[in-house]
């Protein structure tokens, strides 16, 4: 497998056992974007990461 020539290669890998139905939905999510799988994971996790962050922040210091 060639890695492309990049300052911030993706080196890092991760495994994830999805089901069937999972995957048609991840699946469809990357056509949808024309993303590929892997660009459409990751593109998932980083908005959930970052909706989370961004929640974490407007939250902080509210009296519940």
């Amino acid at each position: 497998m060639g890695w492309p020539t990049t300052d911030d290669p993706r080196t890092e890998f991760v495994t994830v056992r999805l089901t069937k139905g999972e995957a048609a939905v991840l699946d469809a999510y990357a056509k949808d974007k024309t993303f590929s799988r892997s660009a459409a994971v990751r593109d998932s996790v980083i908005r959930v990461i970052n909706a989370d962050h961004k929640r974490a922040a407007k939250n902080k210091g509210r009296k519940t």
